[in-house]
């Protein structure tokens, strides 16, 4: 019987010490299903290296180091490169501080949920005899954060170029730093900008006569739309993230100076001048490059975590005109986005390729133009300094021609979206544009099956085969598949369930909207069989689709509503003394255009009862025995078999009592032997009485007996576990006769008279003699006169 499942929810802190306790399953009482004195034991599903079950009791502990950020890496690619065109309102204000900062707490709640799933199996009582329920548990356990990495970036050094006489309030995109740490506490919640050289802090407010006082950081807290950002579906053996509140920022580096690139005589690389020709601002600074530290600090407590990156600014000469971006053409989305206060324009386009598109395809061909003509044949594309390193090893864009390339075949499964800053330059000014680059999703992966035993018998009386050549005849019957060995009890009832069944695609993981559902054909060979599960219906536009290719097989849902687990089941009951074992192929197809196939191969092996009793081999047993032989004479050799396997097939054989002072046979061979010696002349044959049982463990005495004819070996109730059958047959002895008899005369004396005259061959008299042997070959006698003693 199958129940809803039901669902557990733990927490546990990362880094938290090894065979940390979780929690007990058996926290879900048993009385939700009504059963009375529940028996229960528990079996984990899914395969994990983090965690193990107490099968008994319940306790789930941790096996291994528990990382969020290992455990759920998806979180990583969430992405840092954020619209930096200034959608909010720009305004040219004297900032008085560099920092910005949100209000923190004190500890972030995990956005890294590990899903797992076990069986719990119940009984009435503890009889081995009283029916096995199921369950499923979902079990859910929150990753907690600690505040174990910094904010950093991936390169160590942004190189960014500032055309000199940039406008002041020119915002040039900075890559904001990512913690892989859980929000909001744990990851970056302020930025500061310093002077590599000086260390001071730079604002509006702290200038001096030689502090590089040109520009200034602009930070702005993006608040999440979407706090679960990175998700996937609820499959099995998958790490789950929702719910992470990590602080996002767009950050910008804002010219607040004239920057003035010529350098005159006398004058050093940087210098303040007063200017009263009107074609720039008095305010002028002379600079040619600028190394500043940007770094990023956590919420953490007491002691926040830091990191820092280098940008390195050097300063262009510039011409009179900035190029711009031309909007492309038909199939794809563009958005254009002005900045208050601001002629620029930045282009936003959207785009679709596919995964495993081959490495060089150009993806996309951004263009742009000059009013000036000499730069308008000079303009150079790259990837903006603010992509990401991820961005960088995946495109590379043409300087010449700004057609996007790809340096990699883009995966799906690993990597959805890309956003790629493209910027253009004519050698003084910086035109940018955001690209977004969307992976179609491709059937390029078979589905995984994956067969897990359960409900393995463990009855005395059941002897689970072994075929030392299973592994051999396995590979023979499944030579271009994998394979499992799961064990069935033979004449067990249809219904029993010996094995869930998993079927994930990874191209199906496409979130809770994407609508596949799975179905099951138990069908042997097409699906219009009538033999198998009825139960299970196709649905319309169904996903993966799986075929069975034995009929004494089936598949049902481990649980109501599930799409993806099954169970496996008998629907046959089998008999292992007319085929030991069975071979049957699952083959599961998704639905992609063409479908593509996984196959398992499932060896069944019948285990045996004690179904069959002994026979003996022949039906007529007669043996033969000289007279005088002396004891421990081997007479006959009892034969018989037991078409059942292992303890089931041991027999053991005894005598009756009747004959057990004449006769003793070897428990084990069966080898009748004699207990003394025999006269013919007084017995010439014997009727023996044998019994065969089967199920007979093996006994000391008729292991360590060095003489096994001195002694009878009978069957006792102490010889054997439970003797299940028994049958009897007889084996006539014949006592053979020898000439061991002499002849005998009646008398010692005999005394004869005769006349003189007799006449030759006249009978004087008769003497007899005898002979006690009993067969007419023995007892022959013959009289013969010596001539000398009459």
């Amino acid at each position: 019987m199958v129940y809803s499942q039901v669902t557990l929810e733990f927490t546990l802190t990362e880094e938290c010490p090894l065979h940390t306790f979780v929690g007990n399953l058996n926290g879900v009482s048993p009385s939700t299903i009504n059963l009375p004195y529940p028996v229960s034991s528990f079996q984990l599903i899914t395969q994990t290296n983090q965690f193990v079950l107490n099968e008994t009791s319940g306790d789930l502990f941790t096996r291994s180091r528990i990382d969020r950020e290992r455990l759920c890496p998806q979180q990583m690619q969430s992405s840092t490169s954020l619209d930096h065109s200034g959608r909010a309102e720009f305004q040219k204000l004297d900032f008085p501080t560099a920092v910005h900062s949100e209000p923190t707490g004190n500890v972030a709640d995990s956005t890294c949920k590990v899903q797992l799933q076990a069986l719990q199996f119940t009984q009435k009582s503890s009889s081995e005899s009283e029916q096995m329920t199921h369950r499923v548990i979902l079990i859910k356990i929150n990753i907690l954060d600690v505040n174990d990495n910094p904010p950093g970036w991936p390169e160590g050094v942004i190189h960014i170029s500032v055309p000199e006489h940039s406008t002041i309030g020119t915002r040039i995109p900075l890559p904001a730093a990512f913690d892989p740490d859980c929000g909001p506490a744990n990851t970056t919640v302020s930025y500061v900008l310093r002077d590599l050289a000086t260390e001071d802090r730079i604002s509006q407010g702290s200038l001096t006569p030689y502090g590089h006082e040109a520009f200034q950081l602009d930070t702005e807290f993006v608040p999440s739309a979407n706090p679960t950002e990175v998700g996937l579906g609820t499959m099995p053996n998958i790490w789950l993230i929702s719910g992470c509140s990590r602080r996002m920022f767009r950050l910008w580096l804002r010219v607040v100076r004239d920057l003035d690139y010529d350098k005159l005589d006398g004058e050093t690389a940087v210098s303040q001048q007063q200017s009263t020709s009107g074609s720039f601002p008095s305010n002028r600074l002379r600079l040619r490059n600028a190394r500043l530290h940007l770094i990023a600090s956590d919420g953490g407590q007491p002691n926040p975590l830091t990191g820092h990156v280098m940008i390195n600014i050097t300063i262009t000469d510039i011409n009179d005109h900035a190029p711009t971006f031309l909007r492309s053409g038909v199939g794809r989305s563009a958005k254009e986005m002005t900045l208050t206060g601001l002629m620029d324009m930045v282009i936003q386009e959207t785009i679709d390729i596919d995964e495993n598109a081959p490495t060089g395809r150009v993806v996309y061909v951004a263009r742009a133009t000059d009013i000036d003509e000499v730069d308008n044949g000079q303009l150079q594309y790259k990837i903006d300094s603010s992509a990401s390193l991820l961005v960088r090893k995946m495109f590379e864009v043409n300087s010449k021609t700004g057609e996007v390339i790809l340096l990699q075949s883009p995966d799906f499964e690993k990597r959805r979206l890309y956003n790629v800053p493209l910027s253009v330059t004519d050698g003084k000014h910086v035109a940018s544009m955001e690209l977004v680059v969307r992976i179609k999703n491709q059937n390029d992966h078979p589905p995984v099956i994956n067969i897990r035993p359960v409900g393995q018998p463990k009855d005395e009386h059941i002897t689970k085969s072994s075929h030392p050549s299973s592994s051999q005849s396995t590979s023979s019957q499944f030579p271009h598949s994998k394979s499992i060995v799961l064990h069935v009890v033979e004449h067990d009832q249809p219904g029993r369930f010996i094995a869930t069944v998993t079927v994930t695609d990874i191209d199906d993981m496409g979130g809770p909207d994407d609508g596949r559902e799975h179905s099951v054909d138990n069908s042997p060979h097409s699906e219009h069989s009538s033999r198998g599960v009825g139960s299970v219906v196709e649905p319309a536009n169904s996903g993966s689709h799986c075929k069975l290719s034995h009929v004494g097989l089936g598949l049902q849902p481990l649980f109501e509503g599930s799409v993806n687990q099954f169970k496996l089941i008998t629907v046959a009951s089998f008999d292992r003394e007319q085929q030991t074992e069975h071979f049957a192929t699952l083959t599961c197809f998704d639905r992609g255009h063409p479908p593509l196939s996984t196959q398992i191969g499932i060896h069944l092996i019948i285990d045996d009862i004690n179904d069959h009793g002994p026979t003996f081999k022949h039906t007529t047993m007669i043996a033969y025995l000289k007279e005088n032989e002396p004891i421990g004479v081997r007479v006959y050799t009892v034969e018989a078999h037991d078409p059942d396997v292992g303890e089931h097939a041991q027999l053991g054989f005894a005598l009756d009592n009747l004959n057990s002072d004449d006769f003793a046979i070897d428990m084990r061979t069966g080898v009748i032997s004699s207990l003394r010696s025999f006269d013919r002349e007084q017995r010439d044959f014997f009727n023996l009485t044998v019994i065969v049982r089967d199920q007979v463990a093996p006994t000391s005495s008729a292991a360590n007996s060095a003489d096994q004819t001195v002694k009878p070996l009978r069957l006792t109730t102490s010889d054997r576990k439970d003797v299940e059958h028994t049958a009897v047959g007889h084996v006539i002895v014949y006592i053979k006769d020898v000439n061991d008899c002499p002849p005998l005369f009646p008398n010692s004396l005999y005394q004869l008279s005769v006349s003189e005259d007799a006449k030759i061959n006249f009978l004087i008299g008769q003497i007899n003699a005898s002979d006690a042997d009993a067969t007419e070959t023995n007892n022959q006698v013959s009289v013969i006169c010596d001539e000398n003693t009459i």
